[in-house]
């Protein structure tokens, strides 16, 4: 695994141990994507819900629990392939030289102005 998807992973799973108040959250997410893909039609999350073919699966929760009278959209991606093409997309079209130059340029200005501000 690249160092840099590595520690994006080690980071994420440490933003979300805590809340605002600095409570833990209960169970950490087992899965890279859990909680984060939404249903359009309903807003349900995705989660894994079965493993078929020893393959696992990311489902709608609203369809899964409570059946298409609650959402029609009982869509199922496997899990490796979603994760596999987000890591991509982040790794091949987000870090790009010209973005990552962008992103210097906005960090580079954060960092002058906030040097710069008396307290």
């Amino acid at each position: 695994m690249p160092q840099p998807l590595w520690e994006a992973v080690q980071a994420r799973w440490a933003a979300r141990l805590l809340t605002a108040r600095g409570h833990y959250q209960g169970k950490r997410p087992k899965y890279l994507l859990s909680g984060l893909l939404v249903c359009g039609e309903c807003g349900s999350h995705y989660i894994v819900q079965s493993k078929r073919q020893n393959t696992q699966w990311y489902g709608y929760a609203a369809h899964n629990e409570r059946g298409p009278a609650i959402c029609t959209d009982g869509r199922m991606i496997r899990r490796e392939c979603i994760e596999r093409q987000l890591v991509d997309y982040v790794f091949q079209d987000m870090f790009t030289p010209p973005k990552l130059e962008f992103l210097d340029h906005v960090i580079e200005r954060i960092f002058s102005t906030a040097c710069s501000s008396p307290g």
